[in-house]
């Protein structure tokens, strides 16, 4: 048995599927609040990003986390770095201080 295989079979099945039904009421939740507005499918966008969620799910749950282990402490630290940086540099929106802009994107 491959090393993958392995591990989606090892996977807590359960609670896969107890996800999958919190997001699915989540979604049901949107359509039933905003199925009076014409043109408004905001339910349909939450499905499409709940599909992208779960392939993404299986993508980083097939990666082995001994290689996300070395990257943490840069990760950790650039972090850091990101919160001083808007604390000191930071737009302020709506009386908060949280966005940085780096050129035309806003992070």
């Amino acid at each position: 048995m491959t090393p993958m295989l392995r591990k989606l079979l090892g996977m807590n099945w359960v609670l896969f599927f107890l996800m999958i039904a919190l997001s699915l009421f989540g979604v049901f939740a949107i359509y039933s609040a905003t199925w009076m507005r014409p043109g408004q499918n905001f339910w349909k966008m939450q499905a499409i990003y709940l599909c992208l969620g779960i392939v993404v799910f299986f993508i980083t749950a097939l990666i082995d986390y001994r290689w996300i282990r070395w990257g943490a402490l840069p990760i950790y630290l650039a972090s850091i770095v990101t919160l001083v940086l808007t604390l000191l540099f930071g737009k302020k929106v709506y009386g908060a201080r949280c966005w940085l802009e780096i050129g035309p994107i806003n992070f």
